[in-house]
């Protein structure tokens, strides 16, 4: 029984080295998400806008930080105000069904372009400032 336990304690790490060795290449080449400033998002989701499907590997897994980094900050504002009860007049943006987040990709990049000014700002309140002006709720 203490033969087992010996046997584990000699494997365990070298197990651990071996998965993190196999990993590490990976993480290395994974592209950045589109979280900085809307200079940022405008130069990384680039791309996205252009040639959604039809890259290569590592530009399809850029496009998937850029496509989730817009579906995750829409997604969690309109989780956030059902939770919270927010009435409609109240809510930040309000999104006309059908509206596809390469569409929503479109409409940011387009209002950071328009807005050179605040491009070195955070790009998650860019991409609320777009959502907002592009789909204003009724009062």
């Amino acid at each position: 029984m203490e033969d087992a336990v010996a046997v584990k304690l000699l494997l365990t790490p070298f197990l651990l080295f071996f998965l993190f060795t196999v990993n590490a290449p990976i993480a290395q080449e994974a592209p950045a998400a589109p979280d900085k400033s809307g200079t940022s998002f405008y130069d990384q989701c680039g791309a996205t806008e252009k040639n959604l499907g039809q890259g290569n590997a590592s530009e399809n897994l850029q496009n998937g930080f850029c496509l989730g980094y817009v579906a995750g900050i829409s997604q969690g504002v309109e989780s956030s105000e059902t939770i919270h009860h927010v009435k409609t007049a109240q809510k930040i943006f309000c999104l006309p069904e059908g509206v596809t987040t390469i569409q929503k990709v479109r409409i940011i990049r387009k209002y950071i372009g328009d807005h050179p000014e605040q491009a070195n700002k955070p790009a998650q309140g860019q991409v609320l400032m777009a959502l907002r002006e592009a789909f204003p709720c009724d009062k």
